[in-house]
């Protein structure tokens, strides 16, 4: 066996690995999730710190408004939110600049992409609801068969997010990154299905708010606000890391080009396949 070939079946034995302890972890963390903790003490804990027992911040279009930011941000390490982690794999792959500054400038940039794409998805999720009005299974209260109509609505969603996100992995891994703004704001548009496919109790109110207004503004507004706390501390701990620990980063990026990317499909496979097995086995066991 010649040196070029023990080299490539070296790495696709490493590849394989990566790509069965991803798919291992993923699927555990679904088997192991335990939404009453994160759903009640974590993002509950989150919502009355920020707006008390009470559950309001204010009153009028100024409380759902806020309403609004806090659902997303209480939501952030729900099932229904936790791959929007899986961004800060492919936003590092990204990563350009020499200095510290140039570092940060640059990933501001590619958050900013990010979130426009979420963004974009909220507001037309936004403008559906107040068209579909009391028919939106995320707040109908029938059921369909033995599945109540919004954990349908969430499990549908949520698993068509995880296959995407196993598709862009795939990609990573074969050294066929998302490249430039396009990429990123389609990565973007994928994880502003979260939005869609949210359960959370609190932001089921914010939705009520949204279609009783009647106005797709409005409704389009609160759904962006949501997006946006969704990706906050996201954002925090992405910019934290550039500004920590960039030059570092830059400089085994440019030492081993494939690494960044391998390990971002690595991480979207591993949260990808938390999403499918979590919502599209887990969820539809549990109510069936």
């Amino acid at each position: 066996m010649s040196t070029q070939t023990a080299t490539l079946s070296g790495r696709s034995t490493a590849r394989a690995v990566l790509i069965g302890l991803a798919v291992v972890l993923g699927a555990g963390l679904a088997i192991g999730w335990q939404y009453e903790f994160v759903d009640d003490v974590i993002g509950g804990g989150i919502a009355r710190a920020l707006v008390g027992d009470d559950g309001h911040a204010a009153s009028g279009w100024a409380g759902s408004l806020a309403m609004a930011g806090v659902a997303g941000l209480a939501g952030t390490f729900t099932a229904c939110n936790v791959a929007c982690f899986a961004s800060m794999g492919p936003l590092a792959a990204a990563g350009s600049g020499e200095t510290r500054s140039e570092l940060l400038l640059n990933a501001t940039r590619q958050l900013l992409l990010l979130g426009g794409g979420m963004v974009l998805v909220a507001a037309c999720y936004g403008i559906v609801a107040v068209v579909a009005g009391s028919s939106l299974p995320m707040l109908s209260e029938a059921d369909y068969g033995e599945v109540p109509a919004r954990l349908a609505q969430a499990s549908l969603v949520n698993t068509a997010l995880g296959i995407g996100l196993v598709a862009v992995a795939v990609r990573y891994l074969m050294g066929r990154p998302l490249q430039g703004a396009r990429g990123i704001v389609l990565l973007g548009c994928l994880l502003g299905l979260l939005v869609v496919g949210r359960p959370f109790p609190m932001f089921r109110e914010v939705l009520a708010d949204a279609v009783s207004s009647g106005n797709v503004v409005v409704a389009a507004t609160l759904m962006v606000l949501v997006a946006l706390g969704n990706l906050a501390l996201v954002a925090l701990l992405f910019l934290g890391v550039v500004a920590a620990a960039g030059p570092a980063i830059r400089r085994i990026s440019v030492a081993r080009p494939r690494l960044l990317p391998t390990i971002g499909g690595w991480v979207l496979l591993a949260l990808g396949t938390f999403s499918v097995a979590y919502w599209g086995v887990r969820i539809p066991l549990l109510v069936i």
